[in-house]
């Protein structure tokens, strides 16, 4: 070919040929499809001899077993030049299956040899702006160190106590923000944030996640009632009231 000419597949890291390798695989955006298989577009005759690049950025319902239908055209630059093309071939598409079923994109972009591309498309939506509706997605992470509250030395709990904390775990697995949610007595809060910031989780992929654990005292332990942590959303209600796994909540004996 005098001028190579590509349709580049940006969302599944996946280049053209003529193209070279990017230096980093860049991570998927988290509304991205990730194509299994794909056909790339006939560049079309008028903007080819025009010179005029472009991209197109499509929406899709995606199932489980990573079947696409319904695409629709998010954004086209230049407006309508590309859109037809890059339709035709789609339905020969195949992704792989997503974590959750829904509507997820695709990037095509459409490159005229080595130049640097003009016409850009803003980056794919995420999972929630293409899925207002979608319930959040429960995530379970391992943990990897724990560190129990020292207690002991609060003469104000000799009774017992408990404290309820929100915290951040971010996606290297280690503890950002704690916030004390409720501690009873109040003194037991600082022992309690001291040893949620010492705990290591594995680490995943972004966003971070936000969660409650709840720390039960007596005289002759520690324990916690659950031993999984789960999502903020699910043990704190909308306005920030405290769910069952909070202080006051019935404790299930080990």
């Amino acid at each position: 070919m005098t001028a190579a000419v590509a349709a580049a597949l940006c969302a599944g890291a996946v280049f053209a040929a003529e193209l070279p390798p990017p230096a980093a695989a860049a991570p998927v955006p988290d509304g991205a499809a990730v194509a299994a298989h794909h056909v790339s577009p006939q560049y079309p005759k008028k903007a080819l001899k025009q010179k005029v690049d472009g991209c197109v950025a499509l929406s899709f319902l995606l199932d489980a077993e990573g079947r696409a239908s319904d695409f629709q055209v998010v954004e086209s630059l230049p407006q309508g030049v590309f859109d037809a093309a890059t339709l035709k071939v789609m339905d020969q598409w195949r992704f792989q299956p997503p974590r959750r079923a829904g509507r997820y994109a695709q990037l095509v972009q459409f490159r005229l040899g080595s130049r640097a591309p003009v016409n850009v498309c803003a980056p794919l939506p995420s999972f929630a702006a293409l899925n207002p509706d979608a319930p959040p997605l429960a995530r379970e992470i391992r943990i990897l160190q724990r560190v129990m509250p020292d207690f002991r030395a609060m003469g104000e709990a000799a009774d017992g106590g408990c404290v309820t904390v929100r915290f951040q775990v971010r996606h290297d697995g280690f503890v950002g923000d704690v916030q004390v949610l409720d501690a009873r007595p109040k003194s037991l809060a600082e022992p309690a944030v001291a040893a949620m910031k010492q705990w290591v989780f594995s680490s995943f992929p972004p966003p971070d996640l936000y969660a409650t654990q709840t720390f039960n005292y007596t005289p002759e332990q520690v324990r916690m009632p659950d031993n999984v942590l789960r999502a903020s959303y699910a043990t704190l209600s909308e306005d920030g009231a405290l769910g069952s796994a909070g202080c006051g909540a019935p404790v299930k004996k080990p």
